[in-house]
């Protein structure tokens, strides 16, 4: 690894706040490495600073969200890592902050970072953006590449890179043509009348994927109304009647198996697996009888 120079780049929200969206990457050899995680985050003092620049963030009408972003720059130089460039942003304005980290800090060369880093590279198999979890201080944002690795620091110098392969077996029912054709023509609408249809009951099923794909642990995440348009991607929401969640569920059933993915030979975790299915008239017209 000597005499190689890597460059390193970092736009992500503050963890000390209620949103962090990471998004990192690595220049490495030629190579555009993604990285899964924030460097500076690790930083010992890194909570009450970013305190400190959030309380010169904008708060309007417009823009009710106190967030800053930040982008840092990072270059590895004879596995030495080394803090070269860091900027912080107000998110409502997109106006510089003029905080100097890196004046009161001294991070030039990161010695303080002993960690592991995990990081993507190639084509994306799978992405999905999930949303903040309930108590959590930071959103998730779900992506596997063809390939990974993981680097690891000592006291800022770099020790070692694992590399591996991810693999993907894709469902045909990824694509909603297929999915909504199986799903819509096999509903027996004839248990659910004419006057329920009107109201565009919406059911939102949450699943996991196991090893062979199959879906597993299925429930009714959500239940509404589409106020008379079933491609709206906002509900109302109401309960709906068992019945119609009981035909949701079955339905769902008849999907032989659902994309899956293997990081490092592991099944890789997807989050936030939902399919959503609208009782319409519409749908019936289309689909049914």
């Amino acid at each position: 690894m000597k005499n190689q120079i890597t460059l390193l780049t970092i736009i992500v929200l503050s963890l000390s706040i209620y949103h962090v969206n990471a998004n990192e990457i690595l220049l490495y050899n030629n190579d555009t490495l993604h990285l899964n995680e924030s460097i500076l985050s690790k930083f010992k003092d890194y909570d009450s600073i970013s305190n400190q620049i959030l309380a010169s963030t904008t708060y309007t009408e417009n823009c009710r969200s106190r967030r800053f972003t930040e982008e840092a720059t990072w270059i590895i130089k004879n596995d030495s890592l080394f803090l070269r460039d860091l900027k912080f942003f107000d998110y409502c304005t997109r106006k510089e902050i003029p905080f100097r980290f890196n004046e009161i800090y001294d991070l030039n060369f990161a010695n303080w970072f002993s960690d592991e880093i995990k990081y993507g590279i190639g084509r994306v198999l799978y992405s999905s953006y999930v949303g903040r979890f309930s108590g959590a201080k930071q959103t998730w944002s779900n992506v596997l590449h063809k390939y990974g690795g993981k680097l690891y620091f000592k006291n800022g110098i770099l020790k070692t890179n694992e590399t591996w392969s991810n693999k993907a077996i894709v469902s045909d029912y990824l694509n909603s043509l297929n999915r909504d054709s199986l799903i819509y023509s096999n509903i027996n609408w004839k248990k659910i009348s004419n006057k329920k249809l009107k109201k565009n009951y919406v059911v939102h099923i949450s699943f996991e994927v196991d090893k062979n794909g199959q879906l597993i642990n299925k429930y009714a995440s959500r239940t509404g109304t589409l106020n008379n348009d079933s491609e709206s991607l906002f509900i109302e929401r109401v309960k709906v009647n068992a019945k119609i969640v009981n035909e949701a569920l079955r339905v769902i059933d008849l999907i032989p198996y659902w994309s899956h993915y293997f990081e490092n030979g592991k099944l890789y975790k997807q989050r936030g697996c939902v399919i959503r299915i609208v009782f319409s008239e519409k749908n019936k017209i289309k689909y049914g009888c």
